[in-house]
């Protein structure tokens, strides 16, 4: 089943921590507190049945009208402390964040360009995959469609490069300054390769992937794409550091 929402979040370093949750969370305490009275009221009032002038039918009327009103407002607080738990980041002190975009369905992996420009994997089946683009405004613009699932995700000067690791999934560059896009190569054509995941690149335009489901990370460069590593265990998220090494 796919999450009904996923989130972009940008983290600051700060000398203190926020915490945006606080308010919601007293009115989440009052809530569960309005709900125990609710209930509280109908079990005393329960013993009253048989006491006093009214009618027995309009006491279990009221009785009932008390229990639904305390069993409901405590459904609220239940959901209230569900979403409480979902929608806020448990951070290291000295960090922040903020919510950049909203309810994107199983988003992914995520760069930024040398100019700041961020973009986004879906990874949902065929043909509900997608590129996403995200302005600062939280804007989402559709960069590529109709892709399955889209994983990796890494910029190299003005390329992005995608990986499809559906069953006949592809590495595609999608040029910044020409909008235009090309399969590099069919993935689903090349004998064993399972699950791919992750990708990296560096300066001398190898671009690394890690099959997941086999365990290798393979070299892909002039045309060719061979095994560099095997024998791991489901590598996943690669990088290159500034000294060129894969980490």
């Amino acid at each position: 089943m796919e999450p009904f929402r996923g989130r972009v979040c940008r983290i600051y370093s700060q000398t203190f921590k926020t915490q945006p949750g606080s308010a919601s969370w007293t009115c989440q305490r009052w809530t569960f507190a309005l709900s125990v009275d609710y209930l509280v009221l109908g079990f005393f009032y329960s013993g009253s049945i048989f006491l006093g002038d009214e009618t027995i039918a309009k006491k279990i009327i009221f009785l009932a009208s008390i229990i639904l009103l305390g069993s409901f407002a405590f459904l609220i607080g239940i959901i209230k402390v569900w979403n409480r738990h979902v929608e806020e980041l448990c951070l290291a002190k000295g960090f922040e964040y903020e919510v950049i975009a909203n309810n994107l369905k199983k988003v992914d992996n995520i760069v930024q360009t040398s100019n700041g420009e961020l973009f986004a994997t879906l990874e949902r089946s065929y043909p509900k995959g997608k590129l996403i683009h995200i302005s600062n405004a939280g804007e989402i613009t559709t960069i590529l469609d109709q892709l399955d699932k889209p994983d990796g995700l890494r910029a190299r000067g003005e390329k992005l490069f995608i990986l499809e690791k559906g069953e006949n999934g592809r590495l595609i560059e999608y040029n910044l300054r020409t909008f235009s896009h090309r399969t590099i190569v069919e993935l689903g054509k090349l004998e064993g390769l399972f699950r791919p995941e992750g990708i990296a690149t560096d300066n001398q335009s190898v671009i690394y992937i890690a099959e997941t489901g086999s365990g290798t990370v393979l070299a892909y460069k002039n045309g060719a794409l061979s095994p560099m590593i095997t024998g791991l265990n489901e590598p996943d998220q690669l990088t290159v550091d500034k000294n060129g090494a894969l980490d």
